[in-house]
């Protein structure tokens, strides 16, 4: 018999069939646009953050009524980060100074955050790592095109073992 230990999501003891739900790197392209395609880069972007926000307010709203408020609170603060300056602006300049493809804008500026954040002395902000995380492997997904393994839908209860479950992973 296998035994595996890790940190626990829920109190209690399961005993059931095991789902390793893993998440595939994702492969950013990495390529410069032309002058005359910043505007419309950007443009997308600004799509792919309203779609974003959509399916946040989506996952709060089923968080809100199946789990609890509290937990739905989260993904304000997500919705949130998709309008912060600090996100969008350093995303808009990466592709209008750097001409970089959105998804890598994207990718360099939460790839930057996550280090500042990392290097913060205090244990909450740190503990924003996982979030910013999410927010942006969520808004490369969208950018990309990709769907994303929605845990709700699986077909049967089993019990989820992953290295890292991301706060969206997990309300799912």
């Amino acid at each position: 018999m296998l035994s595996i230990e890790g940190v626990a999501a829920s109190p209690g003891v399961a005993i059931g069939k095991a789902f390793l739900f893993q998440k595939e790197d994702i492969d950013v392209p990495s390529h410069t646009i032309s002058d005359a395609d910043v505007e419309r880069e950007i443009e997308y972007f600004e799509s792919i953050l309203k779609q974003t926000a959509n399916e946040l307010e989506e996952i709060r709203k089923r968080t809100e009524t199946e789990i609890s408020g509290n937990y739905a609170d989260l993904f304000k603060a997500h919705k949130l980060l998709l309008r912060d300056p600090m996100f969008v602006d350093a995303v808009v300049n990466e592709i209008r100074l750097d001409k970089s493809n959105a998804t890598l804008a994207v990718k360099k500026v939460t790839t930057n955050l996550i280090e500042q954040f990392s290097k913060i002395d205090n244990e909450y902000m740190r503990s924003r790592v996982s979030d910013i995380r999410d927010i942006g492997r969520r808004v490369i997904q969208n950018l990309l095109g990709r769907n994303k393994t929605d845990l709700s839908n699986l077909a049967e209860q089993v019990i989820i073992i992953a290295h890292d479950l991301s706060p969206s992973d997990t309300a799912l």
